[in-house]
């Protein structure tokens, strides 16, 4: 019994020494652990200039700043053929990321797509994967981070979808951009899926190349392009051919001026008028904004209907031959003239014009211009002696007009209706570059047609050269010496009041009525797109529904006054500005009226003159009434 009671004692006595230790144990630990804790406390209290930086901390912005673009997190429609599953990259810009989805996505029906190894990706707190279905209305904020990096990053997120319009999918050889954009001749092949609003596919093709498009507006980071199918492709039912232009429209913040003057252009009936349509176009999975795809000037079927002699075989047997002038191909063997042309006035004003006309190119050069030789493009030595005589006597017969001369001389090698319909196209539009650039004529069977039109994003008020309405910002070419008749301007009159253009009913103005909401999410994705684009040159409003007022507002105007010039002639004086070198615009101002000091300092700068005379050299006194038309000639000096 005594054995028991001591057995009894010494386990008693052992828990007693068991817990005695556990307790030290746990006030030694508990004192090593506060003393490191103070030690961090310490350190957090030294003053960050004196903390390290972390090693990763440069390595991490330089990670976040090459995140900026589009990345390699994607989203595609869940639903439809394998063609409609197109993945769109997402975009992020400084402290945002946006999807920009086309039209036709199901706005349930989105698959997001990434690398779980190459990214955490967590929205509003939850952690999200690869292959997790998304909505159109999904938004919030996005927790991005780096696996074992430790690098993270949050977004404000959202998806915006277009409306109504159709979107076309370009993938190239190279699957980036960064060749093509490097020169303006270099080019890639690719291809091309063309998907309408609706989900149906409008037409796909492989192309033979992608290339920049354009002169001035390679400045802009949104670029133009050229693309060519390997076989003709009928895009959006603008009918089959193989090459097609994608204007960028960047100087435009209407994105509206170049629809409307080729919609003119087709109402006035000038010949082969471009066919166009907008969409909504992503290079290699990157949505590159709202396009105006439009059909390419050119000669060929279903474009300027003219024979186009077979010359290409023997292309690289033949020498470029510059002489004062023009230029031209020396083929070694004999070749017979064609039976069409198709030029294009390709002025070199400014010193960046060098580069309008490339190498390669053919061109002459007479009184109203240099001319490139866009069809046949390897023209030879008595083509252009053709061309040349033929513009020069073309020149002389619109002189002769002005003076009284026959129209059933002129009107032999002159077709009245396309020069009357571009005059109109020149007066109404007030596009600046008309007739130095972009403005095209044909000849067949020994007759000149004037156009097709192109290039029109700088017309309507766009420029700080046609801001005032009551002024021509182009200079005068052929159309404006040969309106000097009075036979072609009622022609021209005649050909104005069939078309009713300021009845409210009338399409165009309708199109611009609904213009705006039809194009309004497409915009609103392109100014975010290209919300960093420095180059864009616009001259009026910031915002896009302003500009679309604006528009409408100059198009009323303009023509408000085009009818009243034409229909009530006594009204008006034209008061004409010229220099040294025969370059000439023309003023309108009511009878009675004074010629305002600021037309008259603006056309100083125009022309870079002092003050303006008159032809026997007397200085013109601003500020007296206007009671008949005027010649005003650039003068320098005092």
């Amino acid at each position: 019994m005594s054995d028991k009671n001591n057995w009894k004692k010494f386990l008693l006595n052992s828990i007693i020494v068991l817990v005695y230790l556990g307790i030290a144990v746990f006030c030694v630990v508990t004192v090593l652990v506060n003393n490191d804790n103070m030690q961090e406390v310490q350190k957090a209290a030294v003053p960050l200039e004196n903390v390290e930086e972390s090693p990763d901390t440069a390595e991490h912005e330089e990670f976040w700043a090459s995140f900026e673009g589009f990345c390699d997190i994607t989203l595609c429609a869940e639903e439809g053929k394998q063609e409609n599953r197109q993945p769109i990259k997402l975009f992020v810009q400084e402290n945002h990321c946006y999807f920009f989805i086309p039209s036709y996505y199901n706005t349930g029906g989105l698959i997001l797509h990434f690398d779980e190894n190459a990214y955490i990706l967590s929205l509003d707190g939850e952690k999200m994967f690869d292959g997790d279905r998304l909505n159109v209305q999904e938004s919030g904020i996005l927790d991005v981070e780096i696996p074992d990096s430790g690098a993270k990053q949050q977004y404000t997120f959202s998806i915006m979808q277009s409306r109504n319009l159709p979107a076309i999918f370009i993938s190239t050889a190279n699957k980036t951009m960064q060749y093509i954009h490097s020169e303006k001749d270099n080019t890639e092949p690719g291809s091309l899926v063309c998907i309408r609003a609706d989900g149906n596919i409008d037409c796909m093709g492989t192309l033979d190349k992608i290339k920049m498009h354009g002169n001035t507006s390679l400045m802009c980071l949104k670029k133009a392009y050229q693309i060519n199918f390997e076989k003709e492709a009928n895009l959006l039912g603008m009918g089959s051919a193989k090459h097609w232009i994608l204007q960028a429209n960047a100087y435009d913040k209407s994105y509206l001026r170049n629809k409307l003057a080729y919609d003119l252009a087709r109402q006035l009936g000038l010949p082969y008028g471009v066919e166009a349509e907008f969409a909504d176009v992503y290079l290699n999975q990157e949505y590159a904004g709202c396009y105006l795809i439009c059909e390419k000037v050119e000669a060929g079927r279903n474009r300027v209907d003219i024979p186009i002699p077979q010359r290409d075989e023997n292309h690289d047997s033949a020498d470029i031959v510059e002489e004062q002038d023009r230029r031209y191909y020396a083929f070694p063997e004999k070749t017979q003239d064609a039976e069409g042309y198709l030029i294009e006035a390709n002025n070199k004003i400014v010193s960046s014009d060098e580069g309008r006309i490339a190498q390669e190119d053919c061109y002459f050069t007479v009184e109203s211009g240099i001319y490139e030789i866009k069809s046949p493009k390897e023209a030879i030595e008595s083509e252009v002696v053709y061309l040349t005589d033929f513009m020069e006597n073309v020149e002389k017969l619109v002189a002769e007009s002005v003076s009284g001369a026959s129209r059933n001389v002129w009107e032999r090698y002159i077709d009245l209706d396309s020069f009357a319909a571009m005059y109109l196209m020149d007066l109404i539009t007030n596009e600046v570059d008309a007739n130095d650039y972009s403005t095209f004529y044909y000849i067949l069977q020994g007759k000149i047609y004037a156009g097709p039109a192109w290039d029109y994003d700088r017309a309507f008020g766009n420029e700080e050269r046609n801001i005032y309405i009551n002024v021509n910002g182009f200079p005068n070419g052929l159309c404006e010496e040969l309106a000097k008749n009075k036979e072609f301007r009622k022609y021209v009159t005649d050909m104005f009041n069939q078309q009713a253009f300021l009845d409210a009913e009338h399409p165009i103005l309708r199109y611009l009525e609904e213009a705006e909401l039809f194009l309004q999410k497409s915009v609103q994705m392109n100014e975010i797109r290209w919300e960093n684009d420095a180059e864009r040159l616009n001259y009026s409003y910031n915002a896009f529904a302003e500009e679309v007022s604006y528009l409408k507002y100059y198009y009323r105007e303009r023509l408000t006054l085009v009818n009243s010039l034409l229909n009530e002639p006594h009204r008006y004086h034209t008061i004409t500005f010229t220099n040294s070198a025969g370059r000439s615009k023309d003023c309108w101002i009511l009878d009675g009226e004074v010629l305002a000091k600021d037309i008259l300092d603006f056309m100083k700068s125009q022309y870079g003159c002092m003050h303006w005379t008159f032809e026997n050299g007397n200085i013109y006194q601003q500020g007296r009434p206007v009671f008949g038309d005027m010649i005003l000639y650039a003068a320098e000096g005092d």
